[in-house]
């Protein structure tokens, strides 16, 4: 049975600018699912394509070349991924110990295997001179990029951000492990990227206040970002959601001070070293759906700072300090005004039992526990 090697199908299913046709084979699946990446059966199709020893099979090609790191490394990463090229593919194995932040400017593939790690030595914030984060890879102003299967480590016991996404588009994140990071994922302006099944256990230390701003998922700026299937849990704002457009589904957060924020984000606060910046829009036309947030020390799922038209329908809840769900009034529980929520739509649908507090304007609630705001006043 004849097999296309891995890099082109990986360029096939990431690269949908490229027209050029493909021929069908007994051995490949259908072109259509490799360029749209809109489903979750695109999704899996791609992990059982990675999983059943292609890489192994594998060979470079006119898109690029293909690099493995195996064993023990020290500040290898970078050469690796320059040399391996547009559309090329680094294969890690092993343990790999980067000092500084490895950079990606052009489309990329890289792939973990066998547990592989990478042990970063960025700082967090406060420990840095100049008040930048930074991250053990930042992607950064270049489309489709894919990032899967790495167990990202810190050096210290607490490090900066695990992966930046900088006006990257169609950014791909899968199967990755971030533990004792500030920030698991930030994205600023990456329009259309996936964030599939990724496991992140911040650094504590947002939790008992040593350090500030820790976030499992930040969403700064982009538009229809997909945060899918993720495990995040010891952050202070487990998914902190702006912009417009996004889903988050089949996601759990658990063990945070809040689970999930519909939120905005102040502007020159996010510093980067392109600059400092803040959220374009609130979150708006969100979509949260069968999510289950739960043991969290406030509320399972926040709507807050001027978020609407958002919809969130058949989220779980259970165990959360506060409530399951709460829709904020003009409020200043952070130290500074956020505006009311407005006009988005919550359904219980199938949880019946999950509790909600609705204290914005033109708001819709169907379903659930609602909570009496003349005994439990707005704040």
């Amino acid at each position: 049975m004849r097999k296309y090697s891995l890099l082109f199908l990986l360029f096939i299913f990431i690269a949908a600018c490229q027209k050029e046709a493909v021929k069908p084979t007994e051995a490949t699946v259908n072109e259509s699912q490799f360029l749209s990446l809109e489903t979750e059966a695109d999704l899996e199709k791609f992990e059982a394509f990675l999983e059943n020893n292609e890489i192994a099979n594998s060979r470079g090609n006119q898109f690029g070349k293909k690099i493995i790191l195996e064993g023990e490394t020290h500040n290898a990463l970078q050469k690796a991924i320059n040399d391996a090229g547009r559309f090329g593919l680094v294969v890690l194995k092993g343990t790999h110990h980067e000092e500084t932040t490895v950079k990606i400017e052009y489309p990329v593939y890289i792939l973990g295997q066998n547990g592989a790690k990478i042990i970063s030595a960025v700082k967090v914030q406060e420990e840095t001179t100049d008040g930048i984060l930074r991250a053990a890879i930042h992607v950064n102003g270049v489309r489709r990029v894919t990032i899967w299967g790495v167990d990202f480590q810190t050096k210290t016991d607490v490090g900066g951000i695990a992966v930046l996404i900088e006006d990257s588009p169609r950014t791909v994140l899968s199967k990755n492990k971030m533990t004792n990071y500030q920030i698991g994922v930030a994205v600023e302006q990456g329009d259309d990227a996936i964030i599939w099944k990724n496991e992140i256990a911040t650094t504590t230390k947002g939790l008992t206040g040593e350090v500030f701003e820790v976030y499992g998922i930040l969403v700064v700026n982009g538009d229809r970002v997909r945060i899918l299937k993720n495990k995040i849990t010891n952050a202070f704002f487990g998914m902190w959601m702006c912009d417009k457009g996004g889903v988050s589904m089949h996601n759990e957060t658990y063990g945070n001070f809040i689970g999930q924020l519909l939120c905005n984000y102040v502007p020159d606060v996010f510093f980067l070293e392109s600059g400092a910046t803040g959220s374009e829009e609130a979150a708006n036309k969100w979509i949260l759906r069968d999510n289950y947030s739960h043991d969290n020390f406030d509320a399972g799922y926040l709507v807050i700072d001027d978020a609407n038209n958002n919809i969130l329908i058949d989220n779980q809840g259970g165990n959360n300090a506060t409530y399951d769900i709460e829709l904020a009034t003009d409020s200043y529980r952070f130290g500074f005004l956020t505006p009311k929520s407005f006009e988005n739509k919550v359904n219980a649908g199938k949880y019946p039992n999950v509790t909600i507090k609705d204290c914005g304007e033109n708001n819709v609630v169907r379903g659930g526990v609602r909570i009496n705001i003349g005994l439990d006043p707005c704040l």
